[in-house]
This record gives C-alpha cells, sequence and structure tokens, in this order.
C-alpha cells in the first residue's frame, strides 16, 4: 500500500491541532503519514518522533526504527515491506500525555481503518492511545499490559504493548533485552492467531420458570459434568443478618452455554433444594472467580457447604502472570477474550459503601442482572478451559 497521509483527518477532528498544540515546538511537525508496505498486516504505532526524525523531518528513521529492524530481522520480518508506521502523535519529540494522545487518535483510528491490520504494535505509551476509545475498564500503567496479545475485536485485530526501543536502548541489560525480544516473539505469533470468537448474549439463558431451573439442575445432576457458577448477593459479606442471594448461573463444561435463575429473599423451594444438591455433589467439579465468595454465600446464607472446587481461576490468572492488577474477572475478560463493558449498567446496583452494607441489587433491572451473572460464570468457565489447556490445571 505503501506512503499515504492522514493531515486532513487531524485538520477535520474537533480535537486535532488546536487542542493538542505539540506543533508549535518542534521543528518538523504534522509528521501525519503512514509508510510501510504492510505484507504481513503489521502495525507499529511509535509513540512519537525522535529528535533525529524531528530535526531532519523523516520519520521512522531513527535509532528507535534501527533498533526494531534489527530484532524483528531476526524474526523474519522486514519492517519496510512488512509493516505499517505511524505515529501516535505526530508532533514534537517528548512523551504525549493522555490528552495529547486523544486529539491525534483520529489519524490512527482512519490508518486503522484503511489498512486494517492484523496486529498493532504499540510501543511505549502509545498503547493508551488504542484503549482509550478500545477499553471501557480503568487502563492504568504500562506494566499492566505490557507483552501480552490483546484481541480489539471491535478493531478486529491483535493489540501487543511493549517498551518504545529508546527506553530499552538506555535501560539496556538482559532483563529489558530479554522482555523485548519476547513480546516481539508474541506479535509473530498473534500474525498467525485468529482472534476469539465473540461472546454472544444469546449463549445466556435467562431462566424465569422454577420447572425450566429445576429441569436444568436435574439434568446437571445426571450428567456430572464440571460446572463455573456465580452468585449476585446483596452485599459483599454475607454474616449481616437479612443478606440474600438475588440470583446464581452457572456455565457447564468447556463454557459455550450458561444458566441463570432466580433465588431472592424468598427463593423457590425446589429449586433451592435442586441447587444445595448440585452445591454438595462431589462428582460435579465446582469452579469460581474467587473461590472463597460463592464458598462463604453458598455457607452462611443457603446452609450448604460447596462439594467438589477445581480450580479458583483467579489463583490460576496469578500463576499463569502474577502482575498487580490483572487477575480481575473483567480485565482477564478483556484480555483474553476482548469482551468488556457489560457490567456498566449493573455496577451501580451492585456496589456498597462497606462490605457488610445492603446494596441496591434487588432495584436493578432484572433480566439485565441475570444476562449480567450468566456472562460472569461463562467467562469464567471459559478461562477455566483456556487454563486447563495451558496445563495450569
Amino acid at each position: 500500500m505503501g506512503f499515504f497521509d492522514l493531515q486532513d483527518i487531524l485538520d477535520k477532528s474537533p480535537a486535532g491541532c488546536a487542542s493538542c498544540r505539540r506543533h508549535r515546538s518542534c521543528l518538523s511537525p504534522k509528521m501525519t503519514s503512514v509508510e510501510g508496505q504492510g505484507n504481513k498486516g503489521l502495525m507499529i504505532l511509535h509513540e512519537h518522533p525522535s529528535e533525529e526524525e524531528d530535526e531532519t523531518g523523516s520519520p521512522f528513521t531513527g535509532k528507535n526504527t534501527a533498533c526494531l529492524e534489527t530484532l524483528f530481522a531476526d524474526l523474519g520480518i522486514d519492517m519496510e515491506e512488512d509493516c505499517f508506521h505511524i505515529y501516535a502523535a505526530a508532533c514534537g519529540t517528548k512523551k504525549p500525555d493522555n490528552e495529547q494522545l486523544r486529539a491525534h487518535y483520529p489519524t490512527v483510528a482512519s490508518a486503522i481503518k484503511r489498512v486494517k491490520p492484523k496486529v498493532i504494535l504499540a510501543l511505549g505509551d502509545s498503547f493508551r492511545s488504542i484503549l482509550f476509545s478500545n477499553y471501557k475498564g480503568a487502563i492504568k500503567d504500562f506494566n499492566r499490559w505490557r507483552g501480552f496479545p490483546v484481541p480489539l475485536l471491535d478493531l478486529n485485530c491483535w493489540m501487543v504493548a511493549t517498551f518504545n526501543p529508546k527506553f530499552a536502548d538506555e535501560h539496556w541489560d538482559d532483563l529489558y533485552t530479554t522482555l523485548l525480544k519476547q513480546d516481539l516473539k508474541t506479535v509473530v505469533k498473534c500474525l498467525e492467531t485468529p482472534l476469539p470468537e465473540p461472546v454472544n448474549t444469546d449463549d445466556i439463558e435467562i431462566v424465569s420458570n422454577s420447572g425450566r431451573a429445576v429441569e436444568l439442575l436435574e439434568k446437571l445432576l445426571k450428567r456430572q459434568v464440571p460446572i463455573a457458577f456465580d452468585y449476585e448477593t446483596s452485599g459483599l459479606k454475607p454474616q449481616r443478618k437479612g443478606h440474600w442471594i438475588q440470583c446464581a448461573s452457572f456455565s457447564p463444561w468447556p463454557g459455550n452455554r450458561s444458566f441463570c435463575f432466580r433465588l431472592g429473599k424468598h427463593p423457590d423451594e425446589k429449586v433451592l433444594s435442586k441447587w444445595c444438591q448440585v452445591l454438595g455433589a462431589s462428582k460435579i467439579g465446582k469452579v469460581a472467580h474467587n473461590v472463597s465468595f460463592e464458598d462463604m454465600w453458598s455457607r452462611v446464607v443457603l446452609k450448604q457447604r460447596v462439594a467438589g472446587w477445581i480450580g479458583d481461576t483467579i489463583l490460576l490468572a496469578h500463576i499463569e502472570d502474577n502482575r498487580s492488577g490483572i487477575v480481575s474477572l473483567k480485565f482477564q475478560s478483556f484480555l483474553r477474550f476482548g469482551i468488556h463493558g457489560y457490567e456498566k449498567e449493573i455496577k451501580p446496583f451492585i456496589e456498597a459503601e462497606y462490605p457488610n452494607d445492603f446494596n441496591k441489587v434487588d432495584k436493578a433491572p432484572q433480566k439485565a442482572l441475570m444476562s449480567y451473572c450468566g456472562m460472569d460464570s461463562l467467562l469464567t468457565m471459559r478461562l477455566f478451559a483456556r487454563f486447563r489447556q495451558l496445563g495450569l490445571v
């Protein structure tokens, strides 16, 4: 495809150059071109021009690019023929702040739409440029994302964030060399890896009929396959008198479907009895994302001990990678499956100021609440299946 320029996109953007103003303090402003042939579908999102590139007016020719060129050559990637190149911030030689990245994102988005990359390699803080518009959670720091292959389903491509080569060069030692090479190997692997199939709400059955709930639980007792299960409750801790479980969901192995049924303050006796039988059946393996929560609520509120625990996906996520801030179900769901934002409608109803306080779970739109609960158990089982495939279980 070769060279093309996107300055007209930035000029038309209401949050473009007028709000960024980086062009006022550099020698070669508005380096908005996209360069490279991109034959293998790899887009490299450079953080900003280097001082050398700004002085010469020649984009993607500095030490950063040269460093990547050497490392990628060992992996069979040619920087000119196989890659597209674009800056996350097209002006200036200093690290861009969040607002400047937002201001320049229209050019990045337009480039992605035009070249349709398979993988975006985001250098330094340029990953924020992508996530501002494609992730509804808290982005936090670089280390939370570095090296992970993130499926961006809305953009139909992977993203891998890694060090700006300048940083690696300044701190060149065995650690950073190893990590950078490792991240580039991940990029190359993603070029041949299909994106995960999107999770569909049609995969979740909201069971509003008690007879249907009993029928499903009886089948489960006969089949004795592992399940992941999840509760939506009236608070964080069940010890205070009056707490209840509003609904429960389960997803049988291997996580193709999930089912959510209502319990509430006054649960149907037949449904409750069958569910307690399932919980107590040791031949039905149980999985949860934070076992202690479902186990505690089962014991305290339902007076039922859970038998047959076989996995806690929080612990398994920590075993796979022990970085902080990455083991929550919502983050793991985005990281592994590209799923995010499904908690937005329900979040205000399931939070409380203190652990023993009552939340407003009974005031939540119940269909949406049960869909949310079903999604949690479905994603938990899919995470467990993934960990099992990796040999961690």
